[in-house]
């Protein structure tokens, strides 16, 4: 009998790398750091406890399969480099730290997204990046905004429902810049 364990994931600070920190700032200028706070500390004592159940449930790694959103679809060497990168970029990721340690115990990594959508993410990361710069400038928002939202129409193929809801949400933010913008739906 195989056994399925689902372990849902709740990215830290940590595991945005670079942006984690305006991420962070971004959340904080809208919710609080009253609030911000404790959900972060909540959040690593949770994959502290992860962590634990795993090493205490699961007695032999060897042959799991790991199966880690993120990452793409193909041959495990590949994948295997990638994730290496990923560590090496994210050093304090508890999900990244974790996955390391059990594949050094046996497990094997297994990449479940597309190329193109990977791809695709690390553009909206990296666009986000360049939007939650609060020293830049009025213009540089809208630049930045119009890419974005360049980005999200052309992932709207993918996902219509959901990635119509941000496009309109994105929308109404150029809205409050001056900024006049026609959403098409399909």
């Amino acid at each position: 009998m195989r056994i399925l364990y689902y372990v849902p994931i709740i990215h830290t600070e940590a595991d945005y790398g670079i942006l984690g920190p305006k991420i962070t700032q971004a959340i904080e200028r809208r919710l609080g750091s009253a609030i911000v706070g404790p959900i972060e500390t909540k959040v690593h004592n949770d994959w502290k406890l992860v962590r634990e159940r795993i090493l205490k449930e699961i007695k032999d790694f060897q042959g799991l399969l790991i199966y880690q959103d993120s990452l793409p679809v193909g041959e495990e060497e590949k994948i295997l480099k990638l994730f290496e990168y990923m560590v090496r970029d994210i050093p304090k990721s508890l999900n990244l730290l974790l996955i390391k340690e059990l594949l050094e115990k046996g497990a094997i990594l297994v990449g479940t997204e597309d190329m193109a959508l990977v791809k695709e993410q690390v553009d909206i990361y990296l666009v986000a990046a360049k939007i939650l710069d609060p020293w830049d400038s009025k213009e540089s928002w809208r630049k930045m905004l119009k890419e974005l939202l360049k980005l999200l129409i052309n992932a709207m193929f993918l996902l219509p429902g959901e990635s119509m809801k941000l496009c309109q949400k994105i929308a109404g933010e150029f809205s409050l810049l001056g900024e006049n913008i026609k959403l098409l739906k399909n």
